[in-house]
């Protein structure tokens, strides 16, 4: 004698129901993306302009920071001094060009390697002066060009904080 079962079979109707419930889900229509989907999708591809502050549109400054960078030289991202350590960027990098990296300068590539060189210890919590500061201090030999990347006018303003800081680390 067969062991019972503890379900009851299905009946013909609730087959039918059933198969019919799947093939609506199939044929549903598709769902539109919500506003955050569509504001996570802007930041995401590179149309946003929050990376780095352009001649229309003004960014806000704490007046400390404004104090700070008064009388500071401004950075020119072409000037050819950098051109010794970009190279050292791109061959980092495989000589690929960056994912995500639309409207983005060579000055924000040289100091995204600095961020996640692991040689000059973690770069969260601290700015990129200071981590550079503290990796000379303890003899890791960061860079020289980022340092003076970072005490121009811009490294000042725009260039501050480490990539992470975008992103609430």
């Amino acid at each position: 004698m067969p062991p019972k079962r503890s379900q009851s079979a299905l009946s013909v109707s609730a087959k039918k129901s059933r198969s019919s419930l799947s093939s609506s889900v199939l044929k549903s229509t598709p769902v539109k993306p919500s506003s955050t989907s569509n504001s996570l999708l802007s930041r995401t591809t590179g149309n946003s302009t929050s990376k780095s502050p352009t001649s229309q549109q003004e960014k806000e400054y704490e007046r400390s920071l404004l104090k700070e960078a008064e009388g500071r030289d401004e950075l020119d991202v072409d000037d050819a001094r950098w051109d010794g350590i970009w190279n050292r960027t791109r061959s980092a990098m495989g000589r690929v060009r960056p994912v995500h990296a639309e409207g983005q300068n060579r000055i924000q590539h040289i100091l995204r390697l600095f961020d996640l060189d692991p040689t000059y210890g973690p770069c969260i919590g601290l700015t990129r002066l200071e981590r550079w500061e503290r990796a000379e201090e303890l003899g890791e030999h960061p860079p020289r060009e980022v340092y003076d990347i970072l005490t121009t006018k811009q490294g000042t303003l725009d260039y501050r904080d480490c990539v992470f800081k975008e992103h609430g680390l």
